[in-house]
């Protein structure tokens, strides 16, 4: 089924298409329109397709909070979507037990575990194929550390190998090593200056850690992540910023913004400091888009001071 299809599907059963809009924001990268197109696709061959299988698959990550996975947001929005739906209400309520049972790794309901056998047969083709998406699932999940993440991960796909076998999976899991920054500051407040310098980084790391420091030349309160970064990993540390560094267990390169060259002296300067406590750290120095130029936080914060400082800011 093409994204054609499931729009013209949901509109025939007069569901919104708001079901699927979520789908498009910029922190999903696993699960995405491409992955549930994709599950329909080999569902739909399935001779036990039908509107429940579809719906469910559909709305199964419509609202997905990968910090809260266990949530029923996507159960709650099918429900509200499917109050002037044209689905009988045994329909309905079929799909509301397929979604809670898909809840856990391996569902007991008949037709959920058809669906999560076809997500599992999508992650067990190849190992070539399984490395794009194993990327793409570690993006989604980046708020965790390596660790974490790993454990989770390996004991999800252990769970799964008793589907089907996955050991080849699990044992790149075991190993991968990713290339990881750390963008230090301060960030009070995190604007679009930095986000400018995030994105850019993550084009060339699989993972950036936001280690927000206290820097004691800067007295001001504490800001809040904005919700667009707040699916990263983040560090807020007051020690020396190579000491944080090591203490991640496994190689870090710490990126630095520019915005001119008096940035870059600065950080010349800083980055001779730090060398003084690591001789071997690395370092990326990243300019940031002429339009953020003269984007600064302290700057903003005294427009704060005349309530002008939103159109610098995320939301």
């Amino acid at each position: 089924m093409t994204l054609s299809d499931i729009q013209k599907k949901l509109k025939q059963l007069k569901f919104p298409l708001d079901a699927l809009n979520d789908y498009q924001a910029p922190n999903r990268h696993f699960y995405k329109l491409s992955y549930i197109e994709q599950c329909l696709n080999l569902l739909y061959k399935l001779s036990s397709f039908n509107e429940c299988i579809f719906l469910a698959t559909v709305y199964q990550y419509a609202n997905f909070d990968a910090k809260n996975i266990n949530s029923t947001a996507s159960t709650n929005l099918f429900i509200q979507h499917s109050q002037n739906a044209n689905i009988s209400e045994q329909t309905k309520q079929s799909v509301l037990e397929v979604l809670n049972n898909l809840q856990m790794a391996l569902p007991k309901d008949p037709l959920a575990l058809q669906i999560r056998t076809i997500e599992i047969q999508i992650l067990s083709e190849t190992l070539e194929k399984f490395i794009p998406l194993e990327h793409n699932n570690f993006k989604e999940f980046q708020f965790k550390s390596i660790d974490q993440y790993k454990k989770d991960r390996i004991e999800q796909l252990q769970l799964y190998h008793k589907i089907v076998n996955l050991n080849p999976m699990i044992e790149y899991v075991k190993t991968f090593k990713p290339k990881v920054g750390f963008y230090a500051g301060s960030f009070n407040p995190f604007h679009k200056g930095h986000y400018n310098i995030l994105q850019k980084a993550e084009q060339i790391f699989d993972k950036v850690i936001i280690a927000c420091g206290q820097n004691i030349d800067k007295k001001s309160k504490a800001y809040v992540l904005p919700k667009l970064v707040q699916n990263r990993e983040f560090i807020h540390y007051q020690s020396f910023l190579t000491d944080v560094m090591a203490a991640q267990n496994y190689p870090v390169t710490l990126v630095r913004g520019l915005r001119d060259a008096k940035d870059f002296e600065y950080e010349t300067i800083q980055l001779r400091c730090l060398q003084q406590e690591a001789p071997s750290i690395s370092c990326v120095y990243i300019i940031s888009d002429a339009e953020f130029a003269h984007y600064s936080s302290s700057g903003i914060r005294t427009l704060e001071v005349y309530k002008k400082q939103k159109p610098y800011l995320l939301e």
